[in-house]
C-alpha cells in the first residue's frame, strides 16, 4: 500500500465527489427537498465538509445542473455565474442547452 502526501489529499476529493454523485442521483429521483430556489435558479445544499452546493435550473420537468460541487467560499461567485448562464439562455457547462 502506498503511503504519503498524495493518498491523504485524494480521500477528501473522493468523498466530495461521492457526495455530489449521490445528490445528483437524488435529484434524478425528483427528491428536491434540499434545493432552495431564488433568482431563477436553485441551490442544492450538501451538508458535508466545506458545505458543498450544486446550482441547478428548471426546464419544464427537467433539472439542469449549472455548477456542481461549489463550496461556501465561492458561493456568491457560483450563484452569479449560474444566473448569468440562465439569462443568456445557455444553461449548462455540461453541454445541455435550453432557453431560459
Amino acid at each position: 500500500m502506498r503511503r504519503g502526501l498524495g493518498r491523504g489529499l485524494r480521500r477528501p476529493l473522493t468523498v466530495a465527489a461521492a457526495k455530489v454523485r449521490l445528490a445528483v442521483r437524488r435529484m434524478e429521483q425528483s427528491k428536491l427537498s434540499n434545493v432552495e430556489w431564488f433568482r431563477g435558479i436553485g441551490e442544492y445544499k450538501i451538508d458535508w465538509g466545506p458545505g458543498l452546493r450544486i446550482n441547478v435550473a428548471k426546464d419544464g420537468l427537467k433539472i439542469i445542473i449549472l455548477i456542481g460541487g461549489g463550496t461556501n467560499k465561492r458561493q456568491q461567485q457560483d450563484i452569479d455565474q449560474a444566473v448569468a448562464l440562465c439569462s443568456v439562455g445557455r444553461c449548462c457547462v455540461c453541454g445541455i442547452w435550453h432557453q431560459g
